[in-house]
């Protein structure tokens, strides 16, 4: 990585010392964008075209040939972090340069067993929360793996223990349940732990409660931290209900996947939950889907 930066430093200092010089050559770079964030492990592609189609090319270093038209397609190795493609095209009488910086992810990784810590970025919910009595709330958070976790609604429960999770099933329940946008490269994954709660029958209605999470190493180690989002329970005999400002298209997941649903516009619907930006509607007694609240009136 870092011979990578000193090329591109030194690249910058050549263009600045032949800044009057006027280039024959052209470096188009077509993907990735500049300050994209490139979601990919190891390694990636990028593709564009030089002119003339006859210059010497290369990336980060890395000989690429061009295709009669001047066009090329070149598969990369690429780090974590902000990461440039540094594009050098030579001819007999000319040099250009071309920098494209972009952003890779860090693959997820286990929290350190050395430390005790509860990942802000990885606890859910991470926005507010808004369900029925008859509803299951799922809880869970990314943290030290073998400690002793528990989750609390104020107000509602106590102390809860949680399992921690399968590791084989780590990185999946983590895209499923808190952040859909992690990077793998196939390592497992401890120290995801959950719970699922089912509400009293006879729970009653409450608004902006706090969840809090434990976790415990030792006797004398323990930490707690609140969840972004809030909890609220919803009455059941009073649900609101709203209309469908745009014509809305639902993919429908059972009991004939792949089947879409067509909402016109002003369709009247039952508003069952919240998450967020979004709402749950209800079309049906078993039909619920979350769409977002500019699209309701």
């Amino acid at each position: 990585m870092n011979r990578i930066w000193y090329l591109a430093a030194f690249c910058c200092f050549f263009v600045f010392l032949h800044i009057d010089a006027v280039s024959q050559i052209e470096i188009d770079i077509v993907y990735p964008k500049e300050n994209q964030e490139v979601r990919a492990v190891e390694s990636t592609f990028i593709y564009g075209s030089v002119t003339p189609a006859n210059a010497d090319f290369s990336i980060n270093d890395k000989d690429v040939d061009l295709y009669s038209n001047g066009s090329f397609l070149a598969n990369l190795e690429i780090e974590p972090g902000d990461f440039p493609f540094v594009c050098v095209a030579i001819t007999e009488n000319d040099t250009a340069i071309a920098i494209r910086n972009v952003h890779v992810p860090h693959p997820i990784r286990s929290t350190p067993k050395d430390t005790l810590l509860i990942e802000s970025g990885f606890v859910t919910p991470q926005s507010d929360l808004a369900l029925l009595p008859d509803d299951v709330l799922t809880l869970a958070f990314k943290g030290t793996p073998k400690c002793r976790a528990a989750f609390k609604i104020e107000g509602v429960t106590d102390f809860i223990e949680m399992d921690e999770i399968s590791s084989k099933n780590s990185v999946r329940f983590v895209r499923t349940m808190i952040n859909p946008n992690i990077i793998s490269d196939g390592e497992k994954i401890r120290g995801i732990y959950s719970a699922r709660y089912n509400f009293e029958i006879d729970q009653q209605p409450v608004s902006s409660r706090r969840i809090i999470y434990r976790l415990i190493k030792s006797k004398r180690d323990t930490i707690y931290t609140e969840a972004p989002g809030a909890l609220t329970i919803l009455s059941s005999d009073s649900l609101q209900t709203a209309t469908i400002l745009d014509e809305t298209v639902l993919t429908l997941t059972s009991p004939r996947p792949g089947h879409q649903l067509f909402l016109p516009v002003n369709t009247f619907v039952k508003i069952t939950g919240h998450r967020g930006d979004r709402s749950r509607i209800q079309l049906s007694p078993d039909r619920n889907y979350w769409i977002r609240k500019e699209r309701l009136e």
